[in-house]
């Protein structure tokens, strides 16, 4: 379910603080420079510690889409 929550977070219906704490998500957005987010999931889970889950780095992803399209 919170899987498909980033998709909410994508369209600016749901916030992503909702679903990642403000500092997990700052890391994330940082580490996601320059990364494509349109590489496979678990090549950029790679990337992070492990206890990031997947879920945080979707709405991570989510919100970088969001905000790149004009968004907050």
């Amino acid at each position: 379910i919170e899987g498909h929550l980033a998709g909410f977070v994508r369209t600016g219906e749901l916030d992503a603080l909702q679903l990642v704490d403000k500092d997990r998500l700052g890391f994330l957005l940082s580490g996601l420079e320059g990364i494509d987010e349109k590489m496979p999931l678990s090549s950029i889970k790679s990337v992070f510690p492990d206890d990031y889950s997947y879920v945080e780095i979707k709405v991570a992803i989510s919100y970088k889409i969001y905000t790149a399209q004009g968004g907050e």
